[in-house]
């Protein structure tokens, strides 16, 4: 994996408590809750971030030193994400969407709607 890639959101999520959830656009009351490393990973997927980025931050939560199998872990969770296309992986940043940018439960469903058709996102 070339971890000077940049990660970001290709799907809609939305946040309760400490659940984060992938949020169909179609029925937003379809969701999937995602295990905690996957959550972190697309929480943290805002296309400004690389690889690398990510790796340094998580094990800069670790104030006894990082696991050994850290980057295995977060390079198995990216894998699984890009495989589910909730994430893709770029060259260089990226800029999201609002849509994608912001958690779903914050939309106003209509105006978002109208975006992601626009942006050729969702197709009616």
């Amino acid at each position: 994996m070339d971890t000077s890639q940049y990660f970001y959101r290709c799907a809609l999520f939305q946040r309760t408590g400490e659940k984060v959830s992938l949020v169909d656009p179609f029925d937003r009351k379809l969701t999937t809750d995602l295990d905690p490393w996957l959550a972190m990973v697309v929480s943290l997927a805002d296309g400004q971030h690389t690889i690398d980025e990510l790796t340094s931050y998580v094990a800069g939560r670790y104030p006894n030193g990082q696991p050994d199998n850290l980057a295995k872990t977060l390079h198995s969770a990216i894998d699984r994400l890009i495989e589910s296309k909730a994430i893709m992986l770029s060259a260089s940043s990226i800029e999201l969407p609002y849509y994608l940018e912001t958690p779903a439960d914050e939309h106003d469903v209509d105006d978002v709607k109208k975006m992601m058709l626009d942006d050729g996102f969702i197709v009616e």
